[in-house]
C-alpha cells in the first residue's frame, strides 16, 4: 500500500491520497515502522514538512538512531546542514556505530568540506 501512496503523491493526486491514506492507517503492521514508511514517502516526493512530523513524532515515541537520522535527513533536505549534522551526532550518541548515522554524517561532512 506505500507504494499507492508514493505513486499518489508523485503524480499529485492528494484527493485520492487522503482516501487512501487513512486506510494505509488501519494495516495491521507496527505503528512506528508506518510513521517510518511513510515519512521516507514524504521525503523522497518532497514533503519535507509532512517527513519532519512523521520523523518527530518517531523520535518523540521512541528516541534512538533511526528516528534521528531521519530527522537529519529532514534538516538537510530543508538546507540546515547544522542541525543536520547535530541529528547524525545524536544518532551515533545513541548507537555508535550504527552504519545509517554513520553514512549521513560521512556525507554531511563531506559536503561541508
Amino acid at each position: 500500500m506505500i507504494t499507492v501512496l508514493e505513486a499518489l503523491l508523485r503524480i499529485h493526486d492528494f484527493d485520492t491520497f487522503g482516501i487512501v491514506l487513512p486506510l494505509f492507517e488501519l494495516v495491521d503492521a507496527d505503528p512506528r515502522e508506518k510513521r517510518e514508511a511513510i515519512a521516507r514517502v514524504y521525503l523522497r516526493r518532497g514533503f519535507v514538512d509532512s517527513a519532519a512530523s512523521e520523523w518527530i513524532a518517531v523520535a518523540q515515541e521512541q528516541p534512538d538512531a533511526a528516528a534521528f537520522v531521519g530527522l537529519a535527513q529532514v534538516a538537510f533536505a530543508q538546507g540546515n546542514a547544522e542541525d543536520a549534522l547535530a541529528f547524525a551526532d545524536e544518532a551515533l550518541s545513541l548507537e555508535p556505530g550504527h552504519a545509517e548515522a554513520t553514512l549521513v554524517r560521512s556525507n554531511l561532512l563531506a559536503r561541508a568540506a
